[in-house]
This record gives C-alpha cells, structure tokens and sequence, in this order.
C-alpha cells in the first residue's frame, strides 16, 4: 500500500508539472502572437526563455551558423529574445549607419568624451540603464545545475578586476603630475581633472581601463592568433610583408608607429585579417532609449541593438569576392592605403 501511495504522488507531481508545461506553451503561443506590431520579423519564441534553447544548445559551438541562418530566413534586420529581452540584429552597412550613426543620439550613449576625440563607451556593458547581463536578461539561468557557480566566478573575476584599478588609480592620483604623465592613468587623471564630480569621472575612468582589460586581452591574442594563420596559409602575403618589413625596418630595429605610414602593405594585410576573421560576431551591445524607426521597422524603447559584423565584413554588396583573403581590396593604384567608404566598411 506504501509503494502505491508513493507512484500515486508521483503521478500527481508529474500530472502537475505537465500541465504547468503545457500552460506555459499557451502563454508563450499568446504572447508571440501579441508582439508590437512592426518590429523586424523572427522565430517563433518560447516563454520566459525566448530563442535561448535553440541559440545556446542546438548551436552550442557553433552560434554563428545559427544567426546565418535567421539572415537567411528573415533578412538583414531581425529580431530574437533572450527571455524577455527584445535583441534587434541589423546585418547590413546601411541599417547599421542608420542606427548608430543617423539615429545615434536615439541610443544610450556614456556621459561624454574622457579620452580625447572619441566616445567613451561601456560606462556600463549594455550602454542602457543598467548592465547587460545574462542574468538580467533571463533570470532563470541561476536556476540551472552548475550555473549559480559559474556566474558568481564570473561576477567575482569582474569585481576582482574592477577593484584592482580602482586602487591603481587612486595610488596614481597621490603622486599625480599633470606636466609628467608616466602612463595611460595619469593621461586619464589629467583628461577629467577639471570635472565637476571627481567621483563620478573616476568611476567612469575605471570602467574605460576595466573594458580595455576585459575586450583588450583576448582580442588582441585571437587577432594574432588569424594573422599568423593566415600568413601560414597565404604564403605570398606573408611574403610580400617580409619584404615591405626589411625595406623600410631592416633588421637593426623594431617597427615603430611612425613606420606605418610606409608600410601600406603590412597595414592592408591586417585590415583584411580583422575584415575575414572576425573577433566577435556582433558589435557591443546598444540600447534603444525611446521608440524608433530603422529600415521601415519599429524599434522598441529598451530594445537591445546588434551589429552583425560578421555579415557586414562578408557581404558581397561591399565586397569583392569576400570569401578570399586579399589584402589588395585596401590598396589603390599607386600603392596606397584607400581612405574612404571601403576602408570604413571595418568595423
């Protein structure tokens, strides 16, 4: 009598659980047909997950096949959701230029310049009201086996990391000299030095050194990793730079900045290697701070905007023959480096 009173409150537990699955179905089906009316088109979504599943574990290693395919299937400008976060993706030149560049203003931007003639971007990742984060996105995820630890190593290295430049920065400021910059830091120091809240700039300038640190380390390693193997594998490129290197370095020296401008050859052959092998698939993302329009669509206040690099860097509306590595496509007639459109097609 025990054991089936035991299969009984299985069943009961099992019969709830499916039901509640079911439900949860349902709702997800009423929600997708509910969507704002004229956002870019995407897949069907699960609720509370989104396009989670099929993202992360059906393209698990391989995630950029899963977004060729959603270009495929629903164009340049799509749409997907990362739980209930809206994730716009633009993957042409034109839909990008006219988000970030016509429209930029209609997208959160960091609070002014820090270091010279450039946005200061990333005072927080998603550039929006608060950081963009897995978890933010999809709280769900904690509850996952293994991901409380994984994502609290995550959040600790990051603070580890933040808190060590933090002090750095604080060490510098006690012996500062504004006339005797010794390094990036005190350059920082003295960008913000006359601002009207010291708290708020140095926060600011913690978070430029902690997105260097963080984007800086592995992208560099995996551009060098492309650019050796692609010199491994286009014998005459690598050729061709040897020579430009020993013409205008020789072997008594390193190469230094001012040696760029005579090396057109060796600096076309890096464009192409971040142009064919990209470091990230998608820009950093933006978010939308009120409700717009990109290519006919509507756009969201809080959605979250994506370039799609990789599409742009390998579009043969751009480009010529773009599954070839030619460093050529950046060099004009009389050997130089082509300033204009072209070169600005690099993101």
């Amino acid at each position: 009598m025990l054991n089936l009173g035991v299969w009984s409150l299985t069943g009961i537990v099992v019969g709830v659980l499916v039901v509640a699955l079911l439900v949860l179905m349902i709702i997800g089906c009423v929600l997708s047909k509910r969507e704002i009316p004229g956002i870019p088109p995407g897949p069907s979504f699960l609720p509370l997950v989104g396009n989670v599943i099929d993202m992360s574990w059906k393209y698990r290693t391989r995630k950029y096949k899963y977004f060729e395919k959603m270009e495929k299937k629903y164009g340049s400008v799509y749409r997907l959701y990362f739980g209930r976060q809206l994730l716009i993706f633009l993957n042409d030149m034109d839909s990008v230029k006219e988000a970030f560049v016509i429209k930029r203003y209609l997208y959160r931007q960091t609070h002014g310049e820090v270091l010279g003639g450039s946005p200061a971007f990333l005072i927080e990742a998603s550039h929006g009201e608060g950081p963009l984060t897995p978890i933010n996105m999809l709280p769900q995820l904690l509850y996952l086996p293994g991901a409380r630890g994984k994502f609290k190593k995550l959040i600790a290295g990051a603070e580890l990391t933040k808190t060590y430049i933090s002090k750095r920065i604080v060490e510098h400021k006690k012996t500062w000299n504004k006339d005797k910059p010794r390094d990036l830091i005190d350059c920082g120091l003295a960008a913000i030095a006359d601002a009207d809240s010291q708290e708020f700039n140095n926060r600011i300038l913690m978070y430029i050194f902690f997105d260097m640190f963080i984007a800086g380390s592995d992208t560099i390693a995996n551009s060098m990793d492309w650019a050796f193997l692609h010199m491994i594998v286009n014998t005459d490129t690598q050729i061709k730079c040897q020579k430009e290197i020993d013409e205008v370095v020789g072997s008594e020296r390193r190469v230094v900045w001012a040696d760029k401008p005579n090396m057109p050859y060796c600096t076309a052959t890096l464009m192409e290697c971040l142009r064919y092998s990209n470091v990230a698939m998608t820009s950093l993302p933006h978010t939308a701070t009120k409700d717009t329009m990109i290519k006919g669509f509507v756009i969201p206040k809080g959605s979250i905007i994506l370039a799609g690099i990789n599409s742009i860097h390998h579009d043969e509306n751009l480009w010529e023959k773009p599954e070839q590595f030619k460093p050529e496509r950046f060099i004009d007639g009389d050997g130089k480096i082509i300033h204009n459109e072209k070169d600005q097609r690099l993101i």
